[in-house]
Protein backbone atom coordinates (compact mmCIF):
# COMPACT_ATOMS: atom_id res chain seq x y z
CA UNK A 1 0.00 0.00 0.00
CA UNK A 2 2.81 2.41 0.94
CA UNK A 3 4.74 1.52 -2.23
CA UNK A 4 1.62 2.05 -4.31
CA UNK A 5 0.97 5.47 -2.75
CA UNK A 6 4.56 6.61 -3.17
CA UNK A 7 4.72 5.31 -6.73
CA UNK A 8 1.47 7.07 -7.59
CA UNK A 9 2.79 10.32 -6.10
CA UNK A 10 6.07 10.05 -8.02
CA UNK A 11 4.36 9.34 -11.31
CA UNK A 12 1.86 12.07 -10.48
CA UNK A 13 4.77 14.48 -10.10
CA UNK A 14 6.20 13.34 -13.45
CA UNK A 15 2.82 13.78 -15.08
CA UNK A 16 2.48 17.22 -13.54
CA UNK A 17 5.91 18.26 -14.80
CA UNK A 18 5.00 17.07 -18.30
CA UNK A 19 1.66 18.86 -18.13
CA UNK A 20 3.24 22.11 -16.96
CA UNK A 21 5.95 21.84 -19.61
CA UNK A 22 3.31 21.34 -22.28
CA UNK A 23 1.44 24.37 -20.95
CA UNK A 24 4.58 26.52 -21.12
CA UNK A 25 4.65 27.00 -17.35
CA UNK A 26 7.56 27.39 -14.96
CA UNK A 27 10.31 28.96 -17.06
CA UNK A 28 10.66 32.64 -16.17
CA UNK A 29 13.62 33.29 -18.51
CA UNK A 30 11.57 32.21 -21.53
CA UNK A 31 8.65 34.30 -20.33
CA UNK A 32 10.81 37.36 -19.83
CA UNK A 33 12.32 36.98 -23.31
CA UNK A 34 8.83 36.69 -24.78
CA UNK A 35 7.69 39.79 -22.90
CA UNK A 36 10.68 41.74 -24.23
CA UNK A 37 9.58 40.84 -27.76
CA UNK A 38 5.87 41.56 -27.25
CA UNK A 39 6.47 44.90 -25.54
CA UNK A 40 8.79 46.15 -28.28
CA UNK A 41 12.01 46.18 -26.27
CA UNK A 42 14.01 44.41 -28.96
CA UNK A 43 15.43 46.65 -31.70
CA UNK A 44 15.11 46.25 -35.48
CA UNK A 45 18.31 47.11 -37.38
CA UNK A 46 17.44 46.61 -41.02
CA UNK A 47 16.66 42.94 -41.41
CA UNK A 48 18.41 42.11 -38.14
CA UNK A 49 16.68 42.08 -34.75
CA UNK A 50 18.86 43.05 -31.80
CA UNK A 51 17.55 41.20 -28.76
CA UNK A 52 17.99 41.57 -25.03
CA UNK A 53 20.63 38.91 -24.41
CA UNK A 54 20.52 36.74 -21.27
CA UNK A 55 24.10 36.38 -19.97
CA UNK A 56 23.61 34.81 -16.57
CA UNK A 57 20.96 33.39 -14.29
CA UNK A 58 21.54 32.70 -10.61
CA UNK A 59 19.12 31.00 -8.25
CA UNK A 60 18.65 32.14 -4.66
CA UNK A 61 16.49 31.06 -1.75
CA UNK A 62 14.18 33.99 -2.49
CA UNK A 63 13.99 33.45 -6.26
CA UNK A 64 16.31 34.17 -9.18
CA UNK A 65 18.38 36.96 -10.69
CA UNK A 66 18.73 37.36 -14.46
CA UNK A 67 21.46 39.51 -16.07
CA UNK A 68 21.01 40.85 -19.59
CA UNK A 69 22.98 42.85 -22.12
CA UNK A 70 20.58 45.40 -23.58
CA UNK A 71 20.67 46.15 -27.33
CA UNK A 72 21.93 49.41 -28.81
CA UNK A 73 19.12 51.92 -28.97
CA UNK A 74 17.59 50.88 -25.66
CA UNK A 75 18.07 52.43 -22.21
CA UNK A 76 17.41 51.15 -18.70
CA UNK A 77 14.47 53.57 -18.53
CA UNK A 78 12.85 51.72 -21.46
CA UNK A 79 12.82 48.52 -19.40
CA UNK A 80 11.79 50.31 -16.23
CA UNK A 81 8.72 51.65 -18.02
CA UNK A 82 7.71 48.04 -18.80
CA UNK A 83 8.20 46.74 -15.24
CA UNK A 84 4.47 46.19 -14.67
CA UNK A 85 4.15 44.32 -17.95
CA UNK A 86 7.13 42.09 -17.09
CA UNK A 87 5.79 41.35 -13.60
CA UNK A 88 2.27 40.63 -14.86
CA UNK A 89 3.63 38.39 -17.60
CA UNK A 90 5.75 36.39 -15.18
CA UNK A 91 2.69 35.80 -13.00
CA UNK A 92 0.44 34.74 -15.88
CA UNK A 93 -0.28 31.01 -15.81
CA UNK A 94 2.67 30.30 -13.59
CA UNK A 95 2.46 27.62 -10.96
CA UNK A 96 4.52 26.88 -7.87
CA UNK A 97 3.90 23.25 -6.89
CA UNK A 98 5.32 22.04 -3.60
CA UNK A 99 5.64 18.51 -2.23
CA UNK A 100 2.88 19.21 0.31
CA UNK A 101 0.55 19.90 -2.64
CA UNK A 102 1.32 16.47 -4.09
CA UNK A 103 0.68 14.83 -0.70
CA UNK A 104 -2.81 16.32 -0.69
CA UNK A 105 -3.67 14.80 -4.07
CA UNK A 106 -6.34 12.12 -4.17
CA UNK A 107 -4.51 8.95 -5.14
CA UNK A 108 -7.06 7.30 -7.41
CA UNK A 109 -7.72 6.62 -11.07
CA UNK A 110 -8.38 10.31 -11.72
CA UNK A 111 -4.82 11.38 -10.92
CA UNK A 112 -4.42 13.40 -14.14
CA UNK A 113 -7.70 15.26 -13.56
CA UNK A 114 -6.69 15.87 -9.95
CA UNK A 115 -3.38 17.30 -11.16
CA UNK A 116 -5.21 19.60 -13.55
CA UNK A 117 -7.45 20.75 -10.70
CA UNK A 118 -4.36 21.50 -8.63
CA UNK A 119 -2.93 23.46 -11.55
CA UNK A 120 -6.15 25.49 -11.86
CA UNK A 121 -6.19 26.30 -8.12
CA UNK A 122 -2.60 27.50 -8.26
CA UNK A 123 -2.93 29.27 -11.61
CA UNK A 124 -1.35 32.55 -10.58
CA UNK A 125 1.80 33.20 -8.58
CA UNK A 126 2.40 36.35 -6.58
CA UNK A 127 5.94 36.89 -7.76
CA UNK A 128 7.41 40.38 -7.60
CA UNK A 129 10.29 41.78 -9.64
CA UNK A 130 12.98 44.40 -9.12
CA UNK A 131 14.99 46.05 -11.90
CA UNK A 132 18.42 47.67 -11.65
CA UNK A 133 21.29 48.55 -13.98
CA UNK A 134 25.07 48.53 -13.55
CA UNK A 135 26.14 48.15 -17.17
CA UNK A 136 23.97 45.07 -17.34
CA UNK A 137 20.21 44.91 -16.83
CA UNK A 138 19.44 42.96 -13.66
CA UNK A 139 15.98 41.52 -13.09
CA UNK A 140 15.34 39.95 -9.72
CA UNK A 141 12.30 37.68 -9.54
CA UNK A 142 11.08 37.11 -6.00
CA UNK A 143 8.95 34.03 -5.41
CA UNK A 144 6.91 35.69 -2.66
CA UNK A 145 5.55 39.23 -2.26
CA UNK A 146 7.43 41.46 0.15
CA UNK A 147 6.01 41.17 3.65
CA UNK A 148 3.68 43.96 4.77
CA UNK A 149 4.29 43.19 8.45
CA UNK A 150 7.76 43.42 9.97
CA UNK A 151 8.46 42.27 13.53
CA UNK A 152 10.52 44.70 15.60
CA UNK A 153 14.21 43.91 16.08
CA UNK A 154 16.86 45.46 18.30
CA UNK A 155 18.95 46.00 15.16
CA UNK A 156 16.47 48.70 14.12
CA UNK A 157 17.82 50.97 16.88
CA UNK A 158 20.89 53.11 16.11
CA UNK A 159 22.12 53.91 19.61
CA UNK A 160 25.08 56.08 18.61
CA UNK A 161 23.30 58.28 16.04
CA UNK A 162 20.05 60.20 15.57
CA UNK A 163 18.92 57.73 12.90
CA UNK A 164 15.49 56.14 12.93
CA UNK A 165 14.20 53.34 10.76
CA UNK A 166 11.51 54.46 8.32
CA UNK A 167 11.26 51.36 6.14
CA UNK A 168 12.78 48.24 4.66
CA UNK A 169 13.37 46.94 1.18
CA UNK A 170 14.39 43.46 0.09
CA UNK A 171 18.01 43.80 1.19
CA UNK A 172 18.38 46.54 3.81
CA UNK A 173 16.82 48.86 6.36
CA UNK A 174 16.14 52.46 5.34
CA UNK A 175 17.10 55.05 7.96
CA UNK A 176 16.61 58.80 8.34
CA UNK A 177 19.43 60.54 10.22
CA UNK A 178 18.14 63.75 11.82
CA UNK A 179 21.65 65.06 12.42
CA UNK A 180 22.30 64.92 8.66
CA UNK A 181 18.81 65.87 7.46
CA UNK A 182 17.20 67.92 10.18
CA UNK A 183 13.61 67.96 9.00
CA UNK A 184 11.20 65.31 7.75
CA UNK A 185 7.93 65.94 5.93
CA UNK A 186 5.56 62.98 5.67
CA UNK A 187 2.80 63.40 3.10
CA UNK A 188 0.44 60.82 1.63
CA UNK A 189 -3.30 60.25 1.19
CA UNK A 190 -5.60 59.67 4.16
CA UNK A 191 -5.32 56.20 5.68
CA UNK A 192 -1.86 55.38 4.29
CA UNK A 193 0.03 55.50 7.59
CA UNK A 194 1.32 59.04 8.24
CA UNK A 195 0.46 58.87 11.94
CA UNK A 196 1.76 55.30 12.18
CA UNK A 197 5.24 56.19 10.91
CA UNK A 198 5.37 59.25 13.20
CA UNK A 199 4.53 57.06 16.21
CA UNK A 200 7.26 54.63 15.12
CA UNK A 201 9.77 57.50 14.90
CA UNK A 202 8.84 58.83 18.36
CA UNK A 203 9.08 55.33 19.84
CA UNK A 204 12.47 54.70 18.18
CA UNK A 205 13.89 57.98 19.51
CA UNK A 206 12.65 57.29 23.05
CA UNK A 207 14.09 53.75 23.00
CA UNK A 208 17.46 54.74 21.52
CA UNK A 209 18.00 58.10 23.32
CA UNK A 210 15.83 58.06 26.47
CA UNK A 211 17.96 60.60 28.35
CA UNK A 212 18.82 62.93 25.47
CA UNK A 213 15.59 63.35 23.53
CA UNK A 214 12.59 65.54 24.34
CA UNK A 215 9.42 66.32 22.42
CA UNK A 216 6.79 68.92 21.74
CA UNK A 217 3.85 66.97 20.34
CA UNK A 218 1.05 68.74 18.50
CA UNK A 219 -1.78 66.37 17.61
CA UNK A 220 -4.39 68.23 15.58
CA UNK A 221 -6.47 65.07 15.25
CA UNK A 222 -7.70 65.82 18.75
CA UNK A 223 -5.13 63.66 20.51
CA UNK A 224 -5.86 60.26 18.98
CA UNK A 225 -2.42 59.92 17.37
CA UNK A 226 -0.08 60.98 20.19
CA UNK A 227 -2.14 60.59 23.38
CA UNK A 228 -0.20 57.44 24.33
CA UNK A 229 2.96 59.54 24.67
CA UNK A 230 1.68 62.54 26.63
CA UNK A 231 2.75 61.20 30.04
CA UNK A 232 6.21 60.10 28.89
CA UNK A 233 9.01 61.92 30.71
CA UNK A 234 10.47 62.95 27.35
CA UNK A 235 7.33 64.93 26.37
CA UNK A 236 7.67 68.57 27.42
CA UNK A 237 4.67 69.98 25.52
CA UNK A 238 1.44 68.36 24.33
CA UNK A 239 -1.43 70.08 22.54
CA UNK A 240 -4.44 69.16 20.42
CA UNK A 241 -5.90 72.53 19.32
CA UNK A 242 -4.60 75.33 17.10
CA UNK A 243 -4.40 77.80 20.00
CA UNK A 244 -2.42 75.24 22.02
CA UNK A 245 -0.16 74.73 19.02
CA UNK A 246 0.63 78.46 18.93
CA UNK A 247 1.58 78.50 22.63
CA UNK A 248 3.77 75.43 22.21
CA UNK A 249 5.55 76.91 19.19
CA UNK A 250 6.11 80.20 21.06
CA UNK A 251 7.66 78.27 23.97
CA UNK A 252 9.88 76.24 21.64
CA UNK A 253 10.98 79.36 19.75
CA UNK A 254 11.96 81.12 22.98
CA UNK A 255 14.03 78.16 24.23
CA UNK A 256 15.55 77.61 20.80
CA UNK A 257 16.79 81.22 20.60
CA UNK A 258 18.26 81.05 24.09
CA UNK A 259 20.08 77.81 23.30
CA UNK A 260 21.30 79.02 19.93
CA UNK A 261 22.65 82.28 21.37
CA UNK A 262 24.66 80.34 23.96
CA UNK A 263 26.13 78.05 21.31
CA UNK A 264 27.15 80.97 19.08
CA UNK A 265 28.46 83.01 22.01
CA UNK A 266 30.69 80.06 22.93
CA UNK A 267 32.14 80.16 19.41
CA UNK A 268 30.44 77.12 17.93
CA UNK A 269 28.40 76.73 14.75
CA UNK A 270 25.85 74.20 16.02
CA UNK A 271 25.08 71.61 18.69
CA UNK A 272 27.18 68.93 17.02
CA UNK A 273 30.30 71.08 17.05
CA UNK A 274 29.54 72.17 20.62
CA UNK A 275 29.32 68.52 21.71
CA UNK A 276 25.77 68.91 23.02
CA UNK A 277 23.97 65.56 23.15
CA UNK A 278 20.41 66.83 23.71
CA UNK A 279 17.89 67.14 20.88
CA UNK A 280 14.31 68.43 20.88
CA UNK A 281 11.76 67.28 18.31
CA UNK A 282 8.62 69.15 17.32
CA UNK A 283 6.19 66.62 15.84
CA UNK A 284 2.95 67.87 14.28
CA UNK A 285 0.20 65.57 13.06
CA UNK A 286 -2.11 67.20 10.48
CA UNK A 287 0.30 70.13 10.11
CA UNK A 288 -1.71 71.39 7.13
CA UNK A 289 -4.34 72.59 9.63
CA UNK A 290 -1.87 75.31 10.65
CA UNK A 291 -1.48 76.62 7.09
CA UNK A 292 -4.01 79.43 7.60
CA UNK A 293 -2.65 80.35 11.03
CA UNK A 294 -0.19 83.11 10.12
CA UNK A 295 1.31 83.49 13.63
CA UNK A 296 1.99 79.75 13.99
CA UNK A 297 3.43 79.47 10.48
CA UNK A 298 5.84 82.36 11.03
CA UNK A 299 7.19 80.74 14.20
CA UNK A 300 7.36 77.31 12.57
CA UNK A 301 9.32 78.80 9.65
CA UNK A 302 11.73 80.39 12.11
CA UNK A 303 12.22 77.08 13.93
CA UNK A 304 12.84 75.25 10.65
CA UNK A 305 15.39 77.88 9.57
CA UNK A 306 17.32 78.28 12.83
CA UNK A 307 16.41 75.29 14.92
CA UNK A 308 18.87 72.82 13.43
CA UNK A 309 21.83 74.78 14.84
CA UNK A 310 20.33 74.61 18.32
CA UNK A 311 19.28 70.96 18.12
CA UNK A 312 15.60 71.56 17.41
Amino acid sequence: MIFEAVTTTIFGGISLKAYLSKSGVGNDSKKIQKIFTLTGLNVKDGKQTLTTQLLKKKNYEWGAEYRYRIPLGRSFEDYLSKQKAIESGINTKSVKIEFKDLRELKLNGNIINNLKDLYTRKLTDNKEIELSYDGLLKIRVYNEPQSTKILWKKEFLKLNTWSVIIGLNRTECIFHDFDKRKHLLIAVATGFGKSVIMKCIITSLILSKPNDVSFSLIDLKGGSAFARFKNAKQVINFGVENNEALKILQDVQKKMKEGYKKIVDDGFEDVSEAGISKRHFIVIDEAADLAEDKASMEILTDIVRKGRGAGY
